[in-house]
C-alpha cells in the first residue's frame, strides 16, 4: 500500500507548556503556533514541521515557507526553504529538514538553507542520535533509510524494496523504522539491517519510540478499531501486551517517551480520544482535545501540559 504523504495538522500551544525546554532537545513535529502570536502573513497557516536546537524554534510550513521563535510564542518568518520539508531535526550545530525528495541544512539557526536533492523518494521523518542524522522514506515505498554526519552528504541504505516506513526511533545502539505490515531494525546505525525476529502485528505499524529502557510500537489493524502495542529491549523480539481499550478508541500516529512517560497522539479527530500517557506504556489514560487533528506528534512531550 502506498502511504499518503502526511497531511497538515494544528496543535495549538498553550502558555503552560512553553516552560519546559532542555538544552540540546531535538524535536520534530507538525504544528501551527498559537493564534495571535505567528506574522500576520501566517495566519491560519498550519505547519509541516517543528524543531528545537540552540535556543530557538524553527518551524517550516506549506511551499517552504519558514518561522522562528525563542520562546515559542512570538514567532517571525525567515528563512524560507525551496522544497516541502516533511520533517525536521536539529544536532551537531544545524538544523536538518528532509522533504519531497530534498534536504536543507541551516547553521544560523533556520535564517539560511543549503538546499540538495536525495537521488530518490520522498523523505518524511528525520532524527539525529549516536552522532549522525537519519531519515526514513516513505511516498515511494522503497524502503529505503539514509544517513549522514553532516546533513548534506547522505548515505541510502535499501532496507526493504517493498516497505512503507512511518516512523524511526533510536535507543541502545538499535535503530528501529517501523511501517505497514513491516519492522526493522539496525545495530551498526543503519549501515545494514535485519527484519524482527518475529510477526507481532497484522497490519500497519503507525510510530515507535525508545524509553525507560525500551522500544513501543504502536500500530493499527485492517478494521482501525484496534490499536496494537509492541515491546522490545533490543529490536528484535518483540513482545504484545494485552490491547488497551483506552487506545482502542483512536488510531495513533505518534509515540514519545519523556519526563517519565509516554505521550501518544491521535491522528483521527472524529474519535473521541486524541492524547493519551502511561507511565510504563501498557496502561493508558486517555483525553479528549479541542477537536484537532494530530496527525504525527502534538509537539511530543509538550502535550502533557495543563489543559489535558
Amino acid at each position: 500500500m502506498k502511504r499518503l504523504a502526511k497531511a497538515f495538522v494544528a496543535v495549538i500551544f498553550s502558555i503552560s507548556m512553553l516552560g519546559f525546554v532542555p538544552a540540546g532537545a531535538a524535536w520534530a513535529t507538525n504544528a501551527a503556533v498559537n493564534a495571535g502570536t505567528v506574522p500576520s502573513g501566517a495566519m491560519g497557516l498550519t505547519l509541516n514541521a517543528i524543531a528545537y536546537g540552540n535556543g530557538h524554534w524553527v518551524a517550516l510550513g506549506p511551499s517552504g515557507a519558514g518561522y522562528a521563535s525563542t520562546d515559542g510564542r512570538t514567532w517571525v518568518e525567515q528563512g524560507d526553504i525551496t522544497f516541502e520539508a516533511h520533517d525536521v531535526t536539529y544536532g551537531n550545530g544545524k538544523f536538518v529538514a528532509v522533504g519531497e525528495g530534498s534536504y536543507g541544512v541551516s547553521t544560523d539557526n533556520g535564517q539560511t538553507w543549503t538546499v540538495g536533492n536525495f537521488p530518490s523518494g520522498w523523505y518524511s521523518d528525520v532524527i539525529y542520535a549516536a552522532g549522525q542524522f537519519m531519515a526514513t522514506e516513505d511516498d515511494d515505498c522503497n524502503g529505503q533509510f539514509a544517513y549522514s554526519t553532516t546533513g548534506s552528504n547522505w548515505t541510502i541504505v535499501d532496507t526493504d524494496n517493498s516497505a512503507c516506513w512511518a516512523d524511526l526511533a533510536y535507543g541502545n545502539g538499535t535503530v528501529v523504522i517501523v511501517g505497514d505490515n513491516k519492522l526493522d531494525y539496525s545495530n551498526d546505525l543503519g549501515h545494514t539491517w535485519h527484519t524482527a525476529g518475529q510477526n507481532i502485528i497484522q497490519d500497519d505499524f503507525t510510530t515507535v519510540a525508545f524509553g525507560d529502557g525500551k522500544f513501543i510500537a504502536l500500530g493499527w489493524n485492517s478494521s482501525g478499531n484496534s490499536t496494537e502495542i509492541a515491546t522490545s529491549t533490543n529490536g528484535n523480539t518483540w513482545n504484545l501486551p494485552a490491547t488497551n481499550a483506552v487506545l482502542n478508541i483512536s488510531v495513533f500516529r505518534s509515540l514519545e517517551y519523556a519526563n517519565g512517560e509516554w505521550l501518544a497522539t491521535s491522528w483521527q479527530a472524529t474519535k473521541n480520544i486524541e492524547v493519551a500517557k502511561s507511565a510504563d506504556g501498557v496502561t493508558w489514560v486517555g483525553f479528549g482535545g479541542a477537536g484537532y487533528d494530530y496527525n504525527q506528534e502534538c509537539l511530543r512531550k509538550w502535550c502533557l501540559g495543563d489543559g489535558w
